[in-house]
């Protein structure tokens, strides 16, 4: 049973799980739903009762409300990886624009593992010249 739940960003059937295994007076974390982002029927949740039952406090997060703490976040983050602490995963694309239009289509189907990055140029070949 779980205490407390990161909505991070999922939503849709995990929330509709999370919900049911949720434990009285739990906390959830609600920061995105891109399960829901692309589909012309939205799923759930259909337990919402479950809130009330179980006495659960949602409450929606927002980046952009902690906008002070940028720079403290950052320079921890780039310890962290400086360190080896904090581990990254890239899924890279090649071959310019002509396959950007399909990387924005693999990231909302969720193709991707990782960051999506669409490599525009090759980083070996010399910078154009105007």
């Amino acid at each position: 049973m779980a205490n407390t739940f990161q909505n991070h960003p999922v939503g849709g059937e995990v929330l509709d799980l999370a919900l049911r295994q949720a434990k009285e007076f739990s906390r959830f974390v609600m920061c995105g739903a891109i399960s829901q982002y692309n589909t012309s029927r939205p799923v759930g949740p259909r337990n919402i009762t479950r809130v009330i039952q179980m006495r659960i406090r949602m409450q929606g997060f927002i980046v952009f409300d902690h906008q002070d703490k940028y720079p403290e976040a950052r320079a921890d983050l780039a310890r962290l990886l400086d360190e080896g602490k904090l581990k990254t995963s890239i899924h890279l694309l090649k071959g310019g624009l002509p396959v950007a239009e399909q990387g924005l289509v693999d990231l909302y189907k969720g193709v991707n593992t990782g960051k999506l990055i669409v490599e525009l140029k090759n980083p070996d070949e010399s910078p154009a010249k105007l």
